[in-house]
């Protein structure tokens, strides 16, 4: 098997960031219907957190090109790619999210430097 290419980063980053996980919107979802939009807020944040934190460390073995295109596809996808959260919850719940996982890709290309 190749080592994975740039290209594999981006389908990684596309499915990962720019496709929201469907057990995060149901849950989501379910967690807003039972107790609110406040809740259902915080429930993504912790989700999210869990989610990107398993990739990030994850992206510790990850090769140069497989890094760098996730992490330009991930750029792209969190200004190119409209959200479905600020429908669930409130707007500052999904600006802050927003603000998590940019700062997850900035973590993550900063992988790259340790890879030199």
């Amino acid at each position: 098997m190749p080592a994975p290419s740039a290209s594999n980063g981006i389908e990684r980053a596309i499915s990962e960031l720019a496709i929201p996980s469907v057990f995060l919107i149901v849950t989501v979802a379910v967690v807003r219907e039972m107790y609110g939009a406040q809740e259902a807020g915080l429930v993504y944040l912790g989700l999210s957190i869990f989610m990107l934190s398993g990739i990030y460390f994850a992206a510790k073995y990850w090769n140069i090109q497989y890094t760098f295109g996730f992490v330009v596809a991930g750029i792209a996808a969190v200004y190119v790619v409209p959200g479905v959260m600020p429908h669930l919850i409130p707007a500052q719940f999904s600006d802050l999210g927003t603000m998590m996982v940019l700062g997850f890709i900035g973590l993550t290309g900063m992988r790259l430097f340790d890879k030199w």
